[in-house]
């Protein structure tokens, strides 16, 4: 056998054989041919004639003006580059096997950038640093690719200078927390508003309401702001004082707080529109057409005989490509000045938090719309729920075995689709998050299936299947309002194992945005006597695979 790979390694590579010696162990042959499989021979440059030396050197060049060019075009973060340019500094390839690489480090950067994203806002939200000082660390972090130790340490600065600044255990005249000491004026101004309309930050819960009370009402706010009496402002006909009354702190934070308002309002509806979609990392840049590609899956891999074979070239899998562009949401809120006069903060609290409730109500439609209204799946025409993708059925859902049994015949639906490109089952793991819709009509029915043990089959009590299959707290059964159809019901799996629809938000701003006009001597406030306010959410999106949910369709 020893004799038999040495041979064999003479013929193929003979420089590793004459570094083995006259008398090689076995153990030592084994290595040598194992790295005459993954490593190439040397060139044999003492062999090359003039002619051939010159094609080599042109070759070399034209490889190093294309990495140069490649590199400059791909602005990969400095650790990235430097591993690329030492992949490929002081050899010849081709084009194809450099794009290659880029494009993995790309995709690499971009899951990076996102793990880093996620690990900022979660550890900032965590240590409930003042306010400056989070911004100070979402400068220094933000659009950077960084280890969780240099945030961490960069944590531990801010709160080691915060401690020092205050003392241990100090109190500086605020109130009885260390946080309440670092408080500016704004930022009192801003909370006191906030709690006008209801509403609590991170920042307003280390602060006490006996320090910073919620102002009374707007004459009440416009009083500590501008320091001049709100009705006295609106009456005024002089421009320099209608300047006053909308300057720009009173409109910076009348608006932020009732941004902060309309968002509370957004995130308190829950049509769990979490359970079918998922945001596309990083969001989207423009409102162009927006292409996402899902790459098939691999078949089995190959068996061989090393002895005798190179290892096989794996079939690439194909790419299904599915298209979608943002669209525009939005409307004009405007609060008169009768309003402001009368004081009635009752109606637009009431007016901020409807609007926050209508852009979620609207965002839910949008995609919930996909499931009911069971648009084609853009890859080969067919509608996402259809026969042809054997995910449909027709039988109502009852709080019987005959129910129970619907939703298995359902999960086998679900375990039964297979891999686009290697034609092998999903499969289904029986700990696996899944998800229940129903309409209102079916709540009962739904309840009851998931927290019965036993059930009825019309004449006896059987164990029910399908018990606490969407939590101990029914906490994976949707009840959804926006289901017209009373006998319709639906089964998802979780995004996490497989996407249904993908959410493109325009610059991954994925909450509705609110902005005040603050330019008091032009627009309504000029003419009408009318503060107007906008808000806008933007984002798109499509089914991207038919085969993470099931419907049933009952006649």
């Amino acid at each position: 056998m020893l004799k038999e790979l040495l041979e064999k390694l003479r013929k193929r590579r003979p420089d590793l054989a004459a570094q083995l010696g006259e008398n090689p162990t076995e153990e030592q042959v084994k290595e040598a041919f194992d790295k005459a499989l993954v490593t190439a021979p040397p060139a044999p440059d003492g062999d090359l004639r003039p002619a051939e030396k010159a094609l080599a050197g042109a070759r070399a060049a034209e490889s190093r003006i294309l990495l140069r060019e490649r590199l400059g075009e791909a602005k990969l973060p400095k650790p990235f580059e430097d591993a690329i340019r030492k992949q490929f500094a002081d050899r010849t390839f081709e084009a194809v096997e450099l794009d290659n690489a880029l494009r993995d480090a790309k995709s690499l950067v971009e899951t990076r950038g996102t793990e880093c994203r996620m690990l900022l806002k979660d550890r900032l939200a965590e240590a409930k640093l003042p306010e400056a000082a989070e911004k100070k660390l979402q400068k220094q972090f933000e659009g950077q690719i960084f280890e969780a130790s240099a945030l961490e340490a960069a944590i531990k600065v801010e709160k080691e200078y915060l401690d020092a600044v205050v003392g241990e255990g100090g109190v500086m005249g605020l109130g009885s927390t260390k946080a309440a000491v670092l408080i500016e004026q704004k930022q009192k101004l801003q909370i006191g508003m906030d709690r006008m309309f209801g509403v609590e930050t991170k920042e307003s819960e280390k602060v006490s309401r006996l320090d910073v009370p919620g102002f009374k009402g707007f004459r009440d706010a416009f009083q500590h702001i501008a320091g001049k009496d709100l009705v006295a402002m609106m009456n005024h006909v002089v421009a320099d004082a209608r300047e006053a009354i909308l300057s720009t702190t009173w409109v910076n934070v009348l608006g932020t707080s009732m941004h902060r308002r309309l968002i509370k309002d957004y995130q308190a509806p829950t049509y769990r529109e979490e359970a079918i979609s998922r945001p596309r990392p990083g969001g989207v840049m423009n409102f162009k057409t927006q292409e996402t590609l899902r790459v098939q899956y691999f078949g089995d891999l190959s068996e061989f005989n090393t002895e005798t074979q190179d290892f096989p070239e794996i079939t690439e899998p194909t790419d299904e490509k599915i298209s979608y562009a943002v669209v525009q949401k939005g409307n004009i809120l405007t609060i008169s000045r009768k309003t402001l006069i009368n004081d009635d903060l009752g109606a637009v609290v009431k007016m901020v938090g409807r609007l926050g409730r209508s852009a979620r109500r609207t965002h839910a439609k949008f995609i919930w719309n996909f499931a009911i209204t069971n648009p084609a799946y853009e890859v080969d025409a067919v509608a996402w729920f259809h026969a042809t993708h054997a995910n449909l059925q027709s039988v109502a859902l009852t709080a019987n075995e005959a129910g129970a049994a619907e939703i298995m015949a359902a999960i086998t639906k679900l375990a039964d689709q297979t891999e686009p490109g290697s034609g092998e089952k999903l499969g289904i793991d029986l700990t696996e998050p899944l998800w229940l819709a129903v309409p209102h009509a079916l709540i009962g029915v739904a309840l009851q299936l998931n927290i019965s043990p036993q059930i009825t089959n019309g004449t006896n009590l059987v164990a029910n299947p399908v018990y606490q299959r969407f939590g101990a707290q029914n906490e994976r059964i949707i009840i959804n309002p926006l289901f017209t159809d009373a006998n319709d019901w639906y089964l998802f799996r979780s995004p996490d194992v497989v996407d249904s629809i993908e959410v493109g938000y325009l610059n991954d701003q994925r909450e509705p945005e609110f902005f005040v006009a603050n330019v008091p001597t032009v627009g309504q406030m000029f003419v009408a006597d009318k503060l107007q306010h906008k808000i806008r959410h933007e984002y798109g999106a499509d089914l991207v695979d038919f085969r993470g949910a099931v419907k049933a369709v009952v006649a």
